[in-house]
């Protein structure tokens, strides 16, 4: 696996990562790893999101609501209704 060297980061970072470290009973370098990859994981579930609500306004520019359309409300009472 590839080495990766950190210079100059914050004491209070550091103090933190060492708090957070030692709750989960892990290495320093090992708390490291787990909140890289995080954060990773966080940016990638962003970035999907965002696709889906700019799918979300495609759609909506194919298929906008007028005044007077159903509503969902209105659709689901109707679909109860009439079983």
């Amino acid at each position: 696996m590839p080495t990766l060297y950190l210079r100059d980061v914050p004491v209070h970072v550091v103090e933190e990562l060492r708090r957070r470290a030692a709750a989960a009973r892990r290495s320093l370098n090992a708390e490291a790893i787990v909140c890289l990859e995080q954060a990773i994981a966080g940016d990638e579930r962003r970035r999907r999101a965002q696709a889906a609500l700019r799918h979300l306004d495609e759609l909506r520019a194919l298929h906008p609501w007028r005044p007077g359309d159903p509503t969902a409300a209105d659709l689901i009472r109707e679909d109860r209704e009439s079983h």
